[in-house]
């Protein structure tokens, strides 16, 4: 059945409304348009038990559905590039662009402008195949339930899109949800409105989660953000940005219950993050590995982790800072029961309240990290340390230092420390002074011009560490 059109612009329907439907045919190109009265079920634009549902359309400007709205259902059969655009009215159940028990669930659509959807919302979803291709957009109206680009129970979300612009949506943000399988390449992208549950690019119980992506910007949040997020697999590749706005809750770019988390990143170049923001975060028995957090600009009132686990190791982490504010510490590898090694920090600017390391761990090895230092950040709160931890913090470590002029709170553990001296350095000049501790005991010490010629003179000195007390044996130079 095909090319069909219903149109309701008063009275009521008492059972549903219907723009095409079949047992067993393909359901094709049919339209239900409503701008008044009331229905007292739900609302189709085209359905099949056993035929494919495709490209059918839902528009409600005004009026009342009792139950729900599908742009597309099949029973038993795919629902593809269907839509719902919902510009006024009251939906008192769930909308879906397209909807499937057993059939794949793929490009479909639901545009929200206006009115008021009591449940959820889905770009489209299905039971046991794949949701992919969806996209889910706020404009405005009320969404009192979740909201979701692609949803399905057992099979894959990928691809799946959802933009929040204005409005109000209640419950939880998803770009893509798989209970059983993969949620891969979902994006959400918030530019306003107020969003009242969490946020999630894509989200799996069972499955991974890989290559999803959350950007914000002009939103305030009040619940956590994850790029990707599942139970219990891995996640690995999933980002979140943001730009402006203020999320009063942690940020995260990939998080694992139960396992790894690695190649995940967090950025944040304006707004304000009122809690933890971390790259890549394993709860339990998975590592953190390869992760990013990058911050030019805005702040961040908690920590700040570029990967951390909670009981496996975090290794070749790295945390980039060009400015902003950071007021907790600043960490690249963290782990809690085992090892965090490799890490890198890079400071080219910005403001720092707390400390900076390489790498933390509770019980294990603090080895093996980079951390260089450029420009002109405020470190004067801040101790520099290559790695803290119950073991081994030092082997391995090494700072390069491109400023001259800089002063921290306290410095150490580093096995390795690499003096750039910037053009302009002139005799009496002090590189680093250092208002509490410098231990540098087992530091060996290196200097250089960064410009190739020497800025100083034969005879000249210059003064390298200048701290309130210092800890130092014999170094070379």
């Amino acid at each position: 059945m095909s090319d069909n059109t219903a149109t309701l612009t008063g009275g009521t329907v008492g059972m549903n409304l219907v723009g095409g439907g079949s047992s067993s045919g393909n359901v094709t190109g049919n339209t239900v348009s409503m701008t008044g009265g009331s229905v007292a079920g739900s609302v189709y634009g085209g359905g099949s038990v056993t035929g494919t549902v495709t490209d059918n359309t839902v528009t409600v400007a005004n009026g009342m559905v009792t139950s729900n709205v599908f742009g597309g259902f099949g029973t038993n059969s795919e629902t593809t590039g269907n839509s719902v655009a919902l510009s006024g009215g009251t939906v008192s159940g769930n909308v879906s662009g397209g909807s499937s028990n057993t059939g794949i669930a793929n490009h479909n659509r639901v545009t929200v402008s206006g009115g008021t959807v009591t449940m959820n919302v889905y770009g489209g979803n299905s039971t046991t195949a794949s949701a992919s291709g969806n996209t889910a957009t706020v404009s405005g109206g009320t969404v009192g339930g979740q909201l979701y680009g692609g949803y399905s129970t057992s099979g894959a979300a990928s691809g799946n899109n959802l933009t929040v612009s204005n409005g109000t949506v209640t419950g939880d943000i998803t770009g893509g949800y798989s209970q059983d399988a993969n949620a891969s390449s979902n994006t959400v992208t918030i530019s306003g409105g107020t969003p009242g549950g969490g946020v999630t690019g894509g989200y799996s119980v069972n499955g991974t989660a890989n290559s999803n992506a959350v950007r914000i910007s002009n939103a305030t949040i009040n619940n956590q953000v994850y790029g990707g997020y599942s139970e219990q697999n891995a996640v690995s590749s999933n980002s979140v940005s943001v730009s402006s706005g203020t999320i009063n809750n942690d940020l995260t770019g990939g998080y694992s219950a139960v396992s790894d988390a690695s190649n995940n990143s967090a950025t944040l170049s304006g707004g304000t993050i009122d809690g933890t923001l971390v790259g890549g975060y394993s709860n339990m028995t998975g590592l953190a590995a390869a992760n990013t957090v990058t911050v030019s600009g805005g702040l961040v009132t908690g920590d700040v982790y570029a990967g951390y686990s909670e009981d496996s190791t975090a290794n070749g982490n790295r945390l980039t800072v060009s400015g902003g504010t950071i007021n907790g510490d600043v960490v690249a590898g963290f782990s809690n029961n085992a090892d965090a090694t490799g890490n890198t920090v890079t400071i080219r600017g910005g403001t720092f309240g707390g400390d900076v390391f390489g790498s933390s761990s509770t019980v294990g090895d603090a080895t093996g990290n980079t951390m260089t230092i450029s420009g002109s950040p405020d470190l004067s709160m801040a101790r520099v340390m290559g790695g803290m931890g119950a073991g081994d913090a030092m082997t391995g470590n090494r700072l390069n230092l491109y400023s001259s002029g800089l002063t921290v709170s306290a410095i150490g553990n580093f096995e390795q420390l690499n003096i750039y001296l910037p053009a302009g350095t002139a005799a009496g000049d002090t590189v680093l002074t250092v208002t509490n501790t410098a231990d540098l005991m087992g530091t060996s010490f290196a200097v250089n011009s960064q410009t190739g010629n020497a800025p100083l003179q034969v005879g000249d000195t210059l003064i390298l560490v200048d701290a309130g007390t210092l800890n130092a044996d014999a170094t070379s130079a």
